[in-house]
């Protein structure tokens, strides 16, 4: 493999938003399930966007473009593919191109559940289950009870009820407001979390890169393209050499939320082939793969707390390359 060149980890900061804040979009697309970051405007300075810090020549904070779940992975680590891929992309401001911070999705052996992923899912489940509503709604009343065997969650049924003597369905904001006020938990107040010192940052903040999903600071690196057409050869890719732990439970509700979705129209959007919306693994042709450890850095905290900028021993890590 080639040397790694880093000299220390991926700097990233969480941002200043929700899941549920009107700036982040959701999507669930035919091949992937993805979060649109809110972009600043006029180079403002609050709220956060989340951001990273790609050592080796890319300047200081790149603000995250977006993130994506993709079911399976795109990539293997000692001849292994794993679940799916947890992606979040940040395009250089000059023009370098697209560094990609990607974590493997696995199995955890206890079958623990992933907080953090959880409040993902979460959140496109509720876009899952909206675009479901906006289909009962369009078929109107008979066929909400014809679909009533295929859907089983209360809320959806609730609100078809409570919509079908309208002209019009509830946006997406009303649908989510709505059903918190039937849960009895209101929209709370954007940027509202009681810290004087930081106003504008959301209660709960979401950390795309927060160490549940993100739970190394190592990775493997190379140059490459993006993996959807047109493929174009603008991709940095950091893989990070721990894959990211989630339960069966969670496996099964991610593979749902994008094999199943349906659209407004009652269309279901998911291309996917015997439980796959990728392509088939590629082969490594004259690419390039370093992978970095604590022998080229050690964790910002390890530094702080010991002055040790390096280790002398390697730690056991998988010898393949992704």
């Amino acid at each position: 493999g080639a040397e790694c060149l880093e000299y220390h980890e991926i700097r990233a900061k969480p941002g200043d938003f929700l899941l549920t804040d009107a700036e982040v979009k959701l999507e669930i697309q035919s091949n992937k399930m993805r979060i649109i970051w809110p972009r600043r405007i006029n180079d403002r300075a609050e709220p956060d966007t989340p951001s990273a810090d790609i050592p080796k020549g890319w300047g200081s904070q790149i603000d995250a473009t977006h993130t994506d779940l993709i079911i399976p992975a795109e990539h293997t680590l000692n001849g292994k593919r794993y679940q799916g891929e947890w992606r979040t992309y940040h395009m250089h401001p000059g023009g370098k191109g697209t560094a990609v911070v990607t974590s493997l999705i696995d199995a955890s052996p206890d079958n623990d559940k992933n907080p953090t992923f959880q409040k993902a899912l979460d959140a496109w489940e509720e876009l899952f289950d909206y675009h479901r509503y906006q289909c009962l709604f369009s078929r109107g009343r008979r066929a909400a009870e014809e679909l009533d065997n295929e859907l089983d969650n209360d809320a959806i049924h609730d609100d078809n009820t409570m919509e079908a003597k309208s002209s019009s369905p509830l946006s997406f904001d009303a649908y989510r407001q709505h059903r918190r006020m039937q849960q009895g938990d209101g929209f709370k107040p954007l940027y509202d979390h009681g810290d004087l010192t930081d106003p504008l940052t959301s209660k709960g903040r979401f950390n795309p890169y927060h160490n549940n999903l993100i739970p190394s600071v190592w990775f493997y690196g190379y140059f490459g393209s993006l993996t959807e057409p047109p493929c174009y050869p603008i991709a940095t890719w950091r893989i990070i050499d721990t894959p990211m732990k989630i339960s069966e439970k969670q496996h099964t509700q991610m593979k749902r939320l994008l094999f199943e979705h349906m659209d407004e129209n009652c269309v279901y959007t998911s291309n996917h082939y015997q439980e796959s919306v990728v392509r088939p693994i590629q082969k490594n042709v004259k690419r390039d793969i370093h992978r970095c450890t604590c022998k080229n850095f050690n964790s910002d905290a390890h530094r702080k707390a010991t002055g040790e900028y390096v280790c002398d021993t390697l730690p056991v890590l998988p010898d393949d390359q992704p």
